[in-house]
């Protein structure tokens, strides 16, 4: 799977599941887009959330998920959904092998993942 794919598929399924944790938990979800700083954007969205989230976001791709990186772990600044992204594709991207079945997600769709 070409690496935009990847990325692609990575974003739109933490978007689904960010909104999931904020509508289960009977948050507000305010529009996510890749500014979208979880910790500071999110209502009430704190660690135990970004705990949550990992599981779910490991279901969503099929990869076991450690951590979500929701700081950066130099200087403890709060990451952006798209420094996110780019932490989760250089982690597990390489992982992350297309299949014929397709799944939609909103407009576009893409790749069923599977693991290596």
């Amino acid at each position: 799977m070409a690496q935009n794919s990847i990325r692609n598929l990575v974003q739109v399924r933490l978007i689904e599941v960010l909104t999931a944790v904020q509508s289960g938990a009977g948050r507000s979800t305010p529009n996510i887009s890749e500014e979208t700083v979880p910790l500071d954007h999110l209502e009430g969205f704190d660690s135990l959330s970004g705990v949550e989230a990992a599981v779910l976001l490991s279901e969503a791709i099929e990869i076991e998920i450690d951590r979500l990186p929701l700081v950066a772990p130099a200087t403890g600044k709060s990451l952006t959904l798209k420094e996110i992204v780019d932490a989760l594709i250089k982690e597990y991207g390489s992982r992350i092998h297309s299949q014929d079945t397709t799944v939609t997600a909103g407009a576009a769709e893409f790749p069923k993942p599977r693991l290596a």
